[in-house]
């Protein structure tokens, strides 16, 4: 059986979430797959380049060229889905194509486009409005990260499609176990500090600096807790806010608030950073605060808590649902609860190293083999 699979978002030289998943994903089914019988074909717009590049003798990659920035998964896959369509098509992320393989399983990390209509554009807006009913309705499986995705697709859509349930299957996330450790080299902790210029002790936040992460209540609630705990354990008069990320929808709000609160000096932005200096960034600081109003998963809590570094969450279900009883959770909405959480699990050792514990406990449930494993369950599970 031949068994072809997007793979251009894990080609990208820049990866965010979906990305990541997509890469990791196909390391992890090229370990699986070694010695079946599958043929396996990595659809890309570019040759593959380095680890991706690489792959078992079962494996190959055909290149679709395609001249415009838009448009690939739609124009260019669909065509070969006409002329030359494997057995099975596995689309790692939202949109399938136009034409697709009979038996196309699709992975859709979360709707939130249907909770935050503001930070989308309107073409980008109906694009995902049109993939989601698109891709619920032709392919075969669906796969989503969450329980929480899963009933929120139920709850949107499902009045639309019969036996919609019995076509989602719930496959969680992994992360990145081989770079996030709790033994990191503190050596090399310290030469990446040196390197981006920061002083612990620090609280830690990575990811897009947008609304919907919820920067701005992050840095009110910093600005609270420097005025209203100023005699915290490690140097808290020397506690900085460092956000890593690129500026999205609604940071010039987070810019007012951080001018407001005279903030200037206790905040660092680090823009963009080299994926292999995130595991010791967050291995430096002393919190994670990961508060974000909306969430299909949360992987960064993971990899904090794989560094043995304290988190703090929004109290909503899929953080709760990934997170557990490992991490403190708060309302995103209420800036001084956030801030007593974070003097609390900066002043108390006491609860720091029980999250930590539970943490490291915790993150065990999770790994990108596990998902590889689960998201071959649900291809292989399809009667061709």
């Amino acid at each position: 059986m031949t068994i072809g699979i997007d793979a251009s978002r894990a080609a990208k030289k820049i990866k965010t979430g979906t990305e990541w998943y997509s890469f990791f994903l196909i390391e992890e089914l090229k370990k699986i797959t070694i010695g079946t019988e599958h043929k396996i074909i990595l659809y890309s717009r570019e040759p593959l380049a380095g680890k991706l590049g690489k792959s078992p003798q079962n494996w190959e990659n055909k290149i679709l060229k395609w001249p415009l920035k838009y448009l690939w998964t739609q124009i260019r896959l669909s065509w070969e889905m006409l002329i030359n369509p494997p057995d099975a098509l596995f689309i790692p992320a939202h949109s399938i194509p136009l034409i697709y393989a009979k038996n196309t399983i699709v992975t859709w990390h979360d709707i939130g486009f249907e909770k935050f209509k503001h930070l989308y554009t309107p073409q980008a807006y109906w694009y995902h409005k049109w993939a989601v009913r698109y891709s619920l309705k032709n392919a075969r499986k669906v796969i989503v990260i969450s329980e929480f995705t899963k009933n929120e697709i139920l709850d949107v859509f499902g009045q639309f499609y019969n036996k919609l349930e019995n076509k989602i299957s719930v496959v969680y996330n992994g992360y990145d176990n081989n770079k996030y450790q709790a033994d990191l080299d503190k050596n090399k902790i310290c030469d990446i500090l040196e390197k981006y210029k920061i002083k612990d002790p620090y609280i830690f936040f990575v990811g897009r600096l947008e609304e919907k992460k919820n920067i701005k209540g992050l840095v009110e609630a910093f600005g609270i807790l420097k005025k209203e705990y100023p005699l915290l354990q490690n140097g808290g008069d020397k506690l900085k806010l460092v956000l890593a990320g690129k500026r999205g929808y609604g940071y010039e709000k987070t810019e007012k608030i951080i001018k407001e609160h005279n903030l200037q000096n206790e905040t660092i932005e680090l823009g963009w950073t080299d994926e292999d200096d995130a595991p010791y960034l967050l291995a430096g600081a002393e919190l994670f605060c990961f508060l974000s109003f909306y969430e299909g998963f949360g992987i960064p809590a993971l990899e904090a808590m794989a560094c043995g570094v304290p988190v703090i969450a929004s109290d909503i279900l899929p953080l709760r649902e990934v997170a557990g009883d490992a991490a403190l959770f708060v309302n995103p909405n209420n800036k001084s609860e956030i801030a007593k959480a974070m003097g609390k699990a900066l002043r108390d050792n006491g609860l720091r190293e029980q999250m930590i514990k539970k943490g490291l406990e915790r993150v065990k449930n999770f790994s990108w083999e596990k998902c590889a494993s689960g998201s071959w369950d649900v291809v292989s599970s399809i009667k061709y």
